[in-house]
C-alpha cells in the first residue's frame, strides 16, 4: 500500500474535465466546482485523521488529542498538558493490549516514565509481584494514577504492587574509596602507609575509619600525604595489622570544614541524593 496523497486542487481539475462544449457555459462550470469544492472538503477533513497528518498522537493537539484520550479510555485530568497526555494515551494503549505478561507490563511503564527509567518486577509467589521505578522521580500525586495503569495491565487474577521513589534512586551502591595498609600499624604512631594514594584519588587532608567493622576500628585524621604515607597530628590509638582496610569518609576542605565521603547503597534512608527513601506502595 502506497502512501496517501492529498488532492489540493478538486474544483480547478473537475471543470477542465468538463467536455469541450461545456467549458464556455458559466453557469455549468460553477455548478460542477460546487459540487467538486464540496468533495475538497470532504477530503481535507479525512486526510487529518491519517496519523502522519494532524491527527495522531504523536501530533495531535488540545480538542483532536482529547478525542483520541476518549477513543482509548484515558481521560486527561485538571492541569495536564499535550506532552504528558500523549505519554498517558501512549501508555493506555500499551496496558489495553497487554495480556499480563512481564515484557507487556514493563512496556507500559516505560511508554509512562521513559526508556532510561529503572524498572525492577520481583516475584511475590503465589501469585504476585512488586514493580518498582527507580531512577525516575514519581510524585505523590502520580503514584495512584500509575499503580492504575498496573491494575489495568496485569493479569486479572495476578496481585501486584507499585512501589516508587519521590526522589532520584541510585541503582546500585556507591563505594567508598579505600586503601589497604602497607604493612602493620602500631598504637601511637602518627603515620599510617598505604598503598598507591595518588592512583585511588586520596585527598591531601582526610578523614580515614580504620578496620572498620572490627573490635580495633577508629577514626583518625590526617593532614598531609604523599603517594604512599598519610601523617596527622593525632596518634592512632590501636595497633592495626597488615592490609588493614583505610576507607575514607571525609575529605577536609578548610581548617574546621569537612565534607562527607561516605558510600551510600541504593535505597538509603539517610542520603536521599545517593540513596533515595522509599516513598510509598501501592496495592494494585
Amino acid at each position: 500500500m502506497g502512501i496517501i496523497s492529498h488532492t489540493l486542487d478538486h474544483a480547478a481539475q473537475a471543470v477542465a474535465r468538463l467536455a469541450r462544449q461545456f467549458r464556455t457555459k458559466a453557469r455549468i462550470a460553477a455548478l460542477v466546482e460546487a459540487f467538486a469544492t464540496e468533495v475538497q472538503l470532504f477530503e481535507d477533513a479525512v486526510y487529518e485523521l491519517f496519523p502522519h497528518v494532524t491527527f495522531g498522537v504523536d501530533n495531535a493537539e488540545g480538542v483532536q488529542l482529547d478525542l483520541l484520550g476518549a477513543i482509548v479510555g484515558q481521560v486527561r485530568g485538571s492541569s495536564v498538558n499535550d506532552a504528558e497526555y500523549r505519554t498517558r494515551i501512549k501508555a493506555r494503549v500499551r496496558a489495553r493490549l497487554s495480556s499480563g505478561a512481564v515484557e507487556e507490563v514493563l512496556a507500559v511503564f516505560v511508554a509512562l516514565v521513559g526508556a532510561t527509567a529503572v524498572i525492577v518486577a520481583t516475584d511475590a509467589p503465589p501469585a504476585g509481584f512488586d514493580l518498582e521505578i527507580q531512577e525516575v522521580a514519581v510524585s505523590a500525586v502520580n503514584a495512584p494514577l500509575f499503580a492504575g495503569f498496573l491494575h489495568d495491565a496485569k493479569a486479572a487474577a495476578v496481585y501486584g504492587v507499585f512501589q516508587w521513589f519521590e526522589g532520584t534512586e541510585a541503582t546500585s551502591f556507591v563505594f567508598p574509596r579505600c586503601a589497604f595498609l602497607h604493612g602493620s600499624l602500631a598504637g601511637g604512631e602518627t603515620l599510617v602507609a598505604g598503598d598507591d594514594l595518588d592512583a585511588l584519588g586520596f585527598p591531601a587532608a582526610g578523614r580515614l575509619l580504620i578496620d572498620g567493622g572490627t573490635a580495633v576500628a577508629e577514626t583518625w585524621d590526617y593532614q598531609s600525604r604523599t603517594a604512599s604515607e598519610m601523617t596527622g597530628s593525632v596518634a592512632v590509638v590501636n595497633a592495626h595489622g597488615t592490609r588493614a582496610v583505610l576507607e575514607l569518609t571525609a575529605v577536609q576542605t578548610g581548617p574546621a570544614t569537612w565534607v562527607d565521603e561516605r558510600g551510600e547503597g541504593a535505597g538509603d534512608d539517610d542520603d536521599v541524593d545517593a540513596g533515595g527513601e522509599l516513598a510509598g506502595a501501592l496495592g494494585a
